[in-house]
């Protein structure tokens, strides 16, 4: 039975005066709690941000870690309208969760995930990033948030927005090339730096004895290839850094070189290029 607004009005009344007479007595008000909301997986948290995106539009070579943009000169949308292409979704999606970069285009996985086989949905958990053709696992063509029970959030293709397609659709649609998914994990992605600490020392290369001294820097964090290169200070004579951060060549002097190296990674249509120093030394001793 429906109460009418008289009704209603008396049993509001009634409990307002209850809740009066209480408080005044100083008894205290038991209040009914909500239940806790159960913590969110990082696998269903990456689902929620790429469907948070929903019925945003295809856009070629739009989109990307920090939400749709733009697409470029090619682009299927109308001028100024923002949307995702078929792979920066995903990136949307795992950064805000996770706060890495699915690598676009390249070999996968990429830092912070764990590769998957590509052994169909047998294995694969709800913010799982799938990857379908090319012909191997760094020359994929499409990627999507696999969201369970077969169904993949993905901005497919132009006049697409973004939505839910089978899995099995999106295998056929790529002819039946599906090169296995990345499960990322949440946590503070390493920042950009050279993890060198120190050089060997060398020795001086003569004609009796030819020494060939050779070592290769490192480093972590942003996005590769990286690329090497000499900040101040001097190399030993006779050595020199290969872009690709290998030190090699015959030493000519002896004595103590100390030098700052810098590293730089790729810039990408998400990510600015991030720069590193490290200062170091390399002892070359007489012969």
């Amino acid at each position: 039975m429906r109460a009418t607004p008289t009704v209603r009005n008396m049993v509001t009344r009634a409990a307002l005066a209850l809740v009066v007479a209480t408080t005044l007595s100083g008894t205290a008000l038991a209040l009914s709690t909500q239940p806790a909301v159960a913590a969110v997986s990082t696998g269903q948290a990456i689902v929620n941000a790429a469907a948070s995106q929903s019925g945003i539009p295809y856009c070629e070579g739009g989109g990307g870690i920090n939400g749709p943009t733009v697409g470029n000169a090619s682009s299927t949308c109308a001028t100024g309208v923002k949307g995702y292409d078929c792979m920066s979704l995903a990136q949307y999606a795992v950064y805000q969760v996770t706060g890495y970069t699915v690598p676009f285009g390249g070999a996968i996985p990429g830092p912070g995930s764990t590769f998957i086989n590509p052994d169909g949905t047998t294995n694969l958990q709800p913010g799982d990033v799938v990857f379908f053709g090319g012909t191997s696992p760094s020359t994929y063509y499409h990627s999507g948030i696999y969201a369970g029970n077969g169904q993949v959030w993905d901005a497919l293709e132009p006049g697409d927005d973004v939505t839910t397609h089978s899995f099995n659709t999106l295998l056929s649609d790529y002819g039946n090339v599906y090169q296995g998914a990345a499960r990322y994990s949440a946590g503070s992605p390493p920042s950009f730096s050279v993890t060198t600490a120190s050089l060997p020392n060398g020795k001086v290369s003569t004609k009796a004895d030819k020494v060939i001294y050779s070592q290769t820097l490192a480093a972590t964090g942003g996005n590769p290839p990286y690329r090497w290169s000499v900040a101040s200070g001097s190399l030993p004579t006779g050595l020199r850094l290969a872009g690709k951060g290998t030190i090699t060549g015959k030493a000519t002097t002896a004595g103590k070189f100390s030098f700052t190296v810098q590293v730089v990674d790729k810039k990408t249509k998400t990510e600015p290029q991030h720069t590193a120093t490290k200062s170091l030394s390399i002892t070359i001793a007489a012969s």
